[in-house]
């Protein structure tokens, strides 16, 4: 949806802190408008405390608060749920943290019933996700040719993507993780 805007924090020439807003096309409900993720808020650890994060996520957030029509938004983790919180942003839901035991080894599993293991999303994939992103408050426009960048084509993290068929619905994604 255009270029990141990122914020970094250097001493001498070495980065010791960052914070970028990623453009999306973002859907409230029938509406579409460019909005910013935040992410990648880093502070280096020997820099911590020194208020480094607060002053470049201020400074992100200036520049959202100047895209008036723009829906912004973030994944917080337990480190940055407090800057977030204290500088007016707002939770519009939870999304549950999941966690499983790992696997066994050289055990065989039998795969679930009604899913299957895809290799690359298709413009009907694309259709069910545009169908479930107008039906709530806020939904991101992503499109076969992203969803195949992001999880087939990303050299620094590996998924494993499914698809499954159950009653009404056409279909639903699962997208695991894997490191």
């Amino acid at each position: 949806a255009g270029q990141a805007k990122v914020w970094m924090c250097q001493d001498q020439g070495r980065a010791v802190g960052s914070v970028t807003a990623v453009p999306h096309r973002v859907w409230t409900r029938d509406r579409c408008t460019l909005g910013y993720r935040v992410q990648d808020v880093l502070t280096h650890p020997e820099y911590r405390g020194k208020s480094i994060y607060r002053t470049l996520s201020e400074e992100c957030y200036a520049f959202l608060d100047d895209e008036e029509n723009g829906v912004h938004f973030t994944f917080p983790n337990e480190n940055s749920d407090r800057v977030f919180r204290t500088s007016r942003w707002f939770p519009i839901g939870e999304i549950p943290l999941w966690s499983a035991k790992p696997l066994a080894p050289k055990t065989r599993y039998e795969p679930l019933k009604n899913f299957e293991l895809v290799d690359s999303f298709t413009n009907r994939d694309y259709e069910v996700w545009q169908s479930f992103r107008t039906s709530g408050l806020i939904g991101l426009d992503k499109s076969a040719d992203f969803l195949n960048w992001k999880y087939f084509k990303n050299p620094r993290v590996k998924y494993k993507c499914y698809r499954i068929a159950y009653k009404e619905w056409r279909a639903v994604l699962i997208l695991k993780k894997f490191r």
